[in-house]
């Protein structure tokens, strides 16, 4: 009997860490009435996709940092400073993935009252 809700426990616990579908943006921790989202501007392959969040609801955006890195040890993860091109939409056009495999982009969000916010986006990148 202790052995059946062991393995229960343990089923519920995989299926509570499931990470989201590919292409799902999650946020944690957003102020209250501000929604973010991920674009990325081309398909996910090694190389370079510029990559833009989208912000609504945020009042001053001071800084805008996307981190792309591997989801396993040992790979220099790709930081860029994106740049506003337009009201809520920031980019980072000179992002560039180094090769293929499980990635995830983590956008982190400075506003001007000291508020900050993180973004995050799973990301599977092909080969060329």
């Amino acid at each position: 009997m202790k052995r059946l809700v062991a393995t229960v426990l343990l089923l519920l616990l995989l299926v509570a860490c499931k990470p989201p579908v590919d292409g799902e943006s999650i946020s944690g921790g957003l102020p209250e009435g501000t929604t973010a989202e991920f674009i990325l501007e081309a398909p996910a392959r090694v190389g370079p996709v510029p990559v833009r969040l989208e912000l609504s609801g945020t009042g001053e955006v001071e800084q805008v940092t996307i981190t792309g890195d591997m989801t396993h040890a040992g790979m220099i993860p790709v930081i860029r400073e994106a740049v506003e091109v337009e009201p809520g939409s920031w980019r980072a056009g000179d992002f560039e993935f180094h090769m293929g495999g499980d990635w995830f982009l983590l956008a982190e969000v400075s506003l001007a009252d000291g508020t900050a916010f993180e973004v995050t986006l799973p990301v599977n990148v092909g080969g060329n």
